[in-house]
């Protein structure tokens, strides 16, 4: 039997089964969602190369849609540099045992613990 993610999609499933040839999520399609994204910092070097920083403190505040709106950002801006300054790195809302810390690595994101800009 399929899996499906609701009853409503298996009700469909069993009601036009026989009546059209049906395929349950055969493809994903990619899209992109156009939100307006502020770090908290620009940091001028001395030699004049631009960072932007976002700084997390309270990981409660950087949920997973948070997270999949910073990488989807980050994605569309290869240009900038932009980095994560964390306070603490604690395990995130929602991972078992996923910190932030272990988040950016995964997404190839420069950071640094404590109060010092990561370089």
């Amino acid at each position: 039997m399929r899996k499906f993610r609701s009853n409503f999609e298996k009700f469909i499933w069993i009601v036009n089964k026989d009546r059209v040839q049906l395929e349950y999520e055969p493809e994903s399609f990619e899209y992109t969602v156009n939100f307006k994204y502020t770090p908290d910092w620009k940091v001028t070097t001395k030699s004049g190369k631009v960072i932007w920083i976002e700084s997390k403190g309270d990981i409660a505040h950087f949920k997973s849609d948070d997270r999949k709106k910073f990488v989807s950002m980050r994605n569309q801006h290869k240009d900038l540099d932009i980095r994560m300054l964390i306070q603490r790195d604690v395990k995130l809302v929602g991972c078992k045992s996923l910190t932030l810390g272990a988040w950016c690595v995964k997404n190839n994101i420069v950071y640094a613990i404590g109060d010092k800009i990561p370089e």
